[in-house]
């Protein structure tokens, strides 16, 4: 009717340098997350599992982080940087992903990929110069 779909870029994810609050380590740590943002299936289907889990009640602050850290999760499709104990490469585990952003540490990280995941700039294609 309107010809206005939203396209197969807002639905794809999109990679995600968080930068660390430290200056001094800002983008340079090798880390990324690879993202669905707002108009994606994953993100939809995040809102509702969340929603459901919620229907219980009022949530305690502890709460309400491991929910965030479980909705990131469910709206991350790869990431880059993780480590074993030995320095090995990772291998992506959406648990343990949830399990770190809900530690205080990674605060800042939890914060910064709901920002990227809601800002509509960083699912679509820049528009090129005339």
């Amino acid at each position: 009717m309107f010809n206005l779909e939203i396209g197969d870029d807002a639905k794809a994810a999109q990679k995600f340098v968080p930068e660390h609050p430290n200056p001094a380590i800002g983008t340079s740590h090798g880390v990324a997350l690879f993202l669905y943002g707002k108009h994606s299936p994953q993100y939809r289907d995040a809102v509702a599992a969340t929603m459901r889990r919620q229907k219980k009640g009022e949530l305690s602050l502890a709460e309400t982080i491991d929910e965030s850290a479980k909705f990131i999760a469910s709206c991350c499709e790869d990431y880059e940087g993780a480590k074993d104990e030995n320095g090995k490469k990772k291998k992506f585990n959406r648990r343990e992903l949830a399990d770190t952003l809900a530690s205080e540490d990674y605060r800042w990280m939890r914060i910064a990929c709901e920002r990227f995941m809601a800002e509509d700039d960083n699912f679509f294609p820049l528009l090129g110069k005339n």
